[in-house]
C-alpha cells in the first residue's frame, strides 16, 4: 500500500480537471509502476511535482526536501549533454503528446545518508493532458534493469494489495471497465452504493448493468474516451437511476480516463471510470437559486420600491423598476456599491445608515425623510417613508439589506402647504383682529375664541340665542336671508351691527361655510367676525362728501348747460349782427362805386379792391369761428359713418377748384367708421382744400387718400387701455410743403406759414382738422419739407 509525500501546486481539484488531486482519485496509483514521479512541463525547468515513497525510499532520499527543484537535481553523474537530450525528449513528448521510453545510468541524490547511489534505469514517460488538450505533467516510471531481490518482490505484493484496499475503500466512486463493451472489471462500494447495485455487477457490461446508460449518453462518453483515447470530464453530471425499483435523478462530477495496458497499443484497454455524487450541493444550489429567482421576481413585481444589498459595501444586488424610477437611473446600477450608484447621497444620511444597520443588524425605519437625488439632470428635493431590513443567513450571521420605500413627496409637499396656509390664515386672522366661531345648530352650542367674544360685548361660554341676541333687530332679517341663499361653495357674507352694553353700535362683518346635514340642511356654521365699525363711519363719511360733491357738480353742469345754451345764443347773434354790417359795408361801397363810375380814378379802384377784399377775409373769418364753435360741440351719438361716400361729397364740392387747376385727386378704398358725419366730412374737405389751394405755381396738384389699419401701438395716442387698432387715414400733395419744425404749429388757431398776397386764408381750417380728429378719440399729423409736398395721417379707433 502506498501513499503521497507529495510537492502540491494546484489548487481545488474542481477548479483545474487536470490537476494532481484528481489524477490520485483517477486511481493512477494503482496502474502505475511503484517507482515513479511526475514532473510538470514547464520546459525547460520541468519542475519536480510528485515522488512516490517507494521511489523515495529505494534511492534513499527524503520527498519534502525537493520542492521546487528541477528533474536534473535529482542526478550527480549525467554530464550536461546528456541532460539536454533528456530534456529535448521531453519536449517531444510535449509536442507530439506521445509515451516514450529510455535508459538511464545514473546517481540519485542520498540527503538523508550524505551520499550518492548508482543505478541503472528504464524511464517510460507518459503525458498528462488537461481540457484544452494540451499537455500539463509527464508521470516517469523507473524500473532497475538489475534483477529483483526476495524482499523487494515481497513489497510489491504488499504494494498490489494496499493499492487494492485504497482503490476499494476511496472516499469517491471508482470503477473499471474493460473493452469494447465496457465490462466492469472492479466497482468499489462507494460506486455499487451511488448506482444502487451489489457486487454481482463484476464481469457484465455497462448496459447488463445499467440499461439507461445509453439513453442518457454514459456509452457515447465511454465511446469517445476509447476512440480517441483522451480523458474526458463532467461535472454536475444527472444520472436518472433505477434504484430500489424506484428511479431517482442523482448529479455526479464524472472523470473518465483511458489506460493503456501496452504503450504501444492504439486504444486503451481500460477506461478508469471516477464519480462523485454532488446531488446535495446540486440540490442546495438549485433551490438557491429558485430561492433568489423567487425573491428577484418578488423585487421586480413588487408594487413598491424594493432594493437588495449585500456585503458590508453594500452592493446592489437587485432593485426593481420602481426604486430605479426614484433614483432617477437605470439598471446599470446593480453591481455597484450604494455610494457608487448614488453619488449625490454622499453628504446625506443615508449610505451611513445602510453601513450602521449592516453593523449593528438592526432594522431603521424613516418617516418622511428628505432625499436630495439628481433625476432628469436635475437635483431635486423628495420625502420618503423607507425601511432598511438586515438579512441573516442560517449562521445568523449578517449578509445583507432589504430596502423598501414609498415616494410621499405630494403628501409632504400638501401637509407644507396646508400648514403654510394655516400660518397664513392664522396670521390674517391675528393681522385682521378676527374673532373665531362655531356654531352647531342641531345642539345649539357655540364655540367661539377670546377676541370674537370682545367683538360682540360677551364673556364664557354662552348659548346660540345669547349670540343672536345681540344682533340689532333690524339686521336679523339679512342674516337669515344669508345663510338660506349661500352659494355652491356654501359660503356666506353679511354684515350687522351690534348692540354695546353702553348703548354703542358696533358694526361687524362677518363671512365663514356652512355644512348641511344628509336632509340638506345647515347642521354647522364655521366662520369669522371683524370688526368693521371704522371702515362704517369712514363709509359714512365718504357718502357724505359724495353726495356732497354730486350736488356741486349738478350745480355746475346746469351752469355749464346754461352757459352752452347762451353760447349758442351768441353764435347765433354773431351770425347776424356781425355778418350784417359788412354786408352793408359791401352793399353801400358797391353804390359808390356805381356812383362814381364816370370820374373814379385808378387810384380810387384800388381803394375800393381792398374795401372789397377786407369785407370777404371779415366774413370767411366769421363763417370759420361759427364752423369752429359748432364743430367743438359733440352731438349725443355717434353713427356708422362711410368716408368714401363723404369724400365723394367732398370732390363734388370742390369740382371746380379740381377743374381750374387741373387737378388729379386718387382715392383708394376708405373704411366705415363710427363717428359724427357733417364733421368728417369738414374734415376731408379741409385737407383736400388745403391741398388744392397750397399747390406749385405752374404744376398740376396730384392729391392721394388712401386708408390701411394700425396697431394701437404704432398710433401716436395716449394709450388708454380701450383701442387695440387705428383706421390711418393718409392725405399726400405734390404742393410747396412746409418745414419739418412747423409741423406742430399749423394746426394752432389763426397761425398761417404765407402771406394773405400768396394765398388768401383764416389760419382754421387745420385747427377745425385737428378738433374733428380729437372728437373722434383720433390723433392728426403732418409730414413735409418745402417745395417736396406734404403729407396729413389722421388716426381714428377701428
Amino acid at each position: 500500500m502506498h501513499t503521497f509525500n507529495s510537492l502540491r501546486f494546484m489548487q481545488d481539484k474542481y477548479s483545474n480537471p487536470g490537476n494532481l488531486d484528481s489524477l490520485e482519485i483517477q486511481g493512477i496509483l494503482p496502474q502505475m509502476p511503484g517507482q515513479f514521479l511526475i514532473i510538470e512541463a514547464n520546459a525547460p525547468e520541468f519542475t519536480l511535482a510528485i515522488i512516490s515513497d517507494e521511489l523515495a525510499q529505494q534511492i534513499g532520499i527524503k520527498a519534502n526536501t525537493l520542492a521546487g527543484k528541477q528533474f536534473h537535481d535529482l542526478f550527480l553523474s549525467i554530464d550536461k549533454p546528456t541532460i539536454k537530450l533528456l530534456y529535448d525528449s521531453f519536449e517531444k513528448i510535449i509536442k507530439t503528446k506521445q509515451p516514450g521510453e529510455f535508459h538511464l545510468n545514473g546517481n540519485f541524490l542520498d540527503d538523508t545518508k550524505g551520499f550518492s547511489l548508482q543505478h541503472q534505469w528504464k524511464m517510460t514517460c507518459k503525458p498528462v493532458l488537461n481540457n484544452d488538450n494540451v499537455v500539463q505533467y509527464i508521470v516517469i516510471t523507473f524500473s532497475e534493469n538489475t534483477e529483483l531481490t526476495r524482499e523487494h518482490q515481497l513489497e510489491s505484493l504488499d504494494y498490489i494489495q494496499k493499492s487494492y484496499f485504497l482503490f476499494m475503500e476511496a472516499p469517491v466512486a471508482i470503477c473499471i471497465v474493460k473493452g469494447e463493451n465496457y465490462v466492469v472489471e472492479l466497482a468499489n462500494e462507494n460506486m455499487l452504493q451511488f448506482l444502487g447495485r451489489t457486487p454481482d455487477i463484476i464481469g457484465k457490461t455497462i448496459l447488463e448493468v445499467l440499461p439507461e446508460a445509453k439513453e442518457q449518453g454514459l456509452i457515447n462518453i465511454l465511446d469517445q474516451v476509447r476512440t480517441l483515447g483522451k480523458p474526458y470530464y463532467i461535472f454536475s453530471f444527472p444520472a436518472s437511476l433505477l434504484i430500489n425499483e424506484v428511479r431517482e435523478l442523482r448529479y455526479f462530477d464524472l472523470i473518465f480516463k483511458p489506460y493503456f495496458h501496452d504503450g504501444t497499443a492504439d486504444a486503451p484497454g481500460s477506461i478508469f471510470c471516477v464519480a462523485h455524487n454532488v446531488t446535495e450541493q446540486v440540490d442546495a444550489r438549485n433551490k438557491i437559486k429558485e430561492n433568489e429567482f423567487r425573491y428577484k421576481a418578488l423585487i421586480e413585481e413588487s408594487t413598491v420600491a424594493t432594493a437588495l444589498y449585500t456585503g458590508p459595501e453594500i452592493h446592489i444586488q437587485y432593485v426593481n423598476d420602481i426604486m430605479i424610477q426614484y433614483w432617477g437611473k437605470d439598471a446599470s446600477v446593480i453591481g455597484k456599491t450604494f455610494r457608487e450608484a448614488l453619488p449625490e447621497l454622499e453628504n446625506q444620511p443615508f449610505p451611513g445608515l445602510l453601513e450602521e444597520v449592516f453593523a449593528t443588524g438592526k432594522i431603521y425605519r424613516g418617516i418622511k425623510q428628505k432625499a436630495e437625488l439628481v433625476v432628469n439632470g436635475k437635483l431635486q428635493t423628495f420625502y420618503f417613508d423607507f425601511t432598511y431590513k438586515p438579512l441573516r443567513n442560517k449562521e445568523g450571521e449578517i449578509y445583507g439589506i432589504h430596502h423598501m420605500a414609498i415616494d410621499v413627496t405630494k403628501e409632504v409637499l400638501s401637509m407644507n402647504k396646508l400648514q403654510e396656509e394655516k400660518e397664513r390664515t392664522k396670521l390674517a386672522i391675528d393681522l385682521g383682529e378676527m374673532g373665531l366661531f362655531e356654531i352647531d345648530l342641531s345642539t345649539k352650542e357655540v364655540t367661539a375664541d377670546d377676541r370674537c367674544n370682545a367683538l360682540l360685548g360677551l364673556k364664557g361660554e354662552l348659548t346660540l340665542d345669547q349670540y343672536l341676541s345681540v344682533i340689532h333687530p333690524d339686521d336679523v332679517p339679512d342674516r337669515r336671508m344669508v345663510l338660506d341663499k349661500t352659494d355652491s361653495n356654501n359660503l356666506f357674507e353679511y354684515e350687522f351691527r351690534v348692540l354695546l352694553h353702553d348703548n354703542k353700535v358696533r358694526w361687524v362683518r362677518s363671512r365663514g361655510m356652512t355644512y348641511q346635514n344628509q336632509s340638506l340642511e345647515i347642521s354647522k356654521i364655521f366662520g369669522v367676525v371683524q370688526d368693521i365699525t371704522s371702515q362704517k363711519e369712514y363709509e359714512e363719511e365718504l357718502y357724505r362728501e359724495v353726495r356732497q360733491r354730486t350736488l356741486e357738480l349738478e350745480n355746475k353742469n346746469r351752469e355749464l348747460l346754461r352757459s352752452n345754451e347762451n353760447l349758442e345764443e351768441f353764435a347765433h347773434a354773431a351770425s347776424h349782427d356781425l355778418k350784417e354790417p359788412i354786408r352793408k359795408i359791401r352793399f353801400f361801397t358797391d353804390r359808390l362805386k356805381d356812383q362814381l363810375t364816370e370820374r373814379i380814378t385808378e387810384e380810387e379802384k384800388q381803394t375800393f379792391r381792398r374795401i372789397d377784399n377786407a369785407s370777404e377775409r371779415m366774413g370767411a373769418l366769421i363763417d370759420d369761428l361759427l364752423l369752429y364753435s359748432h364743430i367743438s360741440q359733440r352731438p349725443v351719438e355717434m353713427e356708422e359713418v362711410d368716408l368714401e361716400q363723404k369724400m365723394n361729397k367732398v370732390l363734388e364740392d370742390l369740382e371746380l377748384d379740381i377743374q381750374e387747376k387741373k387737378a388729379i385727386v386718387s382715392i383708394g378704398a376708405l373704411p366705415k367708421v363710427k363717428g359724427y358725419r357733417r364733421q368728417l366730412q369738414q374734415l376731408f374737405q379741409n385737407l383736400v382744400g388745403n391741398a388744392l389751394k397750397y399747390n406749385k405755381p405752374g404744376v398740376a396738384p396730384l392729391i392721394t387718400v388712401q386708408a390701411s389699419i394700425v396697431p394701437g401701438d404704432e398710433a401716436p395716442i395716449s394709450k388708454n387701455g380701450h383701442e387695440t387698432k387705428y383706421h390711418l387715414i393718409e392725405v399726400t400733395d405734390n404742393g410747396i410743403g412746409f418745414d419739418p419744425a412747423e409741423s406742430e404749429r399749423i394746426f394752432q388757431m389763426f397761425q398761417r406759414l404765407h402771406g394773405n398776397a400768396e394765398y388768401r386764408g383764416t389760419g382754421v381750417g387745420l385747427s377745425i382738422v385737428k378738433k374733428v380728429a380729437e372728437n373722434h378719440n383720433g390723433k392728426i399729423e403732418a409730414e413735409g419739407r418745402p417745395g417736396e409736398g406734404a403729407t396729413f395721417k389722421v388716426y381714428l379707433p377701428v
